[in-house]
């Protein structure tokens, strides 16, 4: 994969670990975070969902990975805030 998307993916997925200290990352996060990804990726592209690859990434620009990034990071605390307790640590 592309270095820029797994990096783009760790740093939202620690900032929000980091200030959501009483559940911190649990395992399936990043399974909430992938479809904010797409949506983004495609937004940014202006691509058809089926021409979305690896080649998409090419015409990014750092700036537009950023805005990505910052989009995923608040719609996934949106998203997490109203289902925050099935992301608490030790719940069954």
């Amino acid at each position: 994969g592309d270095l820029r998307i797994r990096g783009l993916m760790e740093r939202v997925l620690f900032v929000w670990a980091v200030r959501q200290p009483a559940s911190g990352y649990v395992q399936g996060l990043n399974d909430v975070l992938t479809p904010l990804l797409v949506v983004g990726l495609l937004d940014a592209s202006g691509v058809p969902i089926e021409a979305l690859d690896a080649s998409v990434l090419e015409n990014l620009s750092e700036e537009d990975l950023g805005g990505i990034e910052a989009d995923c990071y608040w719609c996934l605390t949106k998203i997490l805030s109203e289902i925050f307790d099935h992301y608490t640590h030790g719940q069954p």
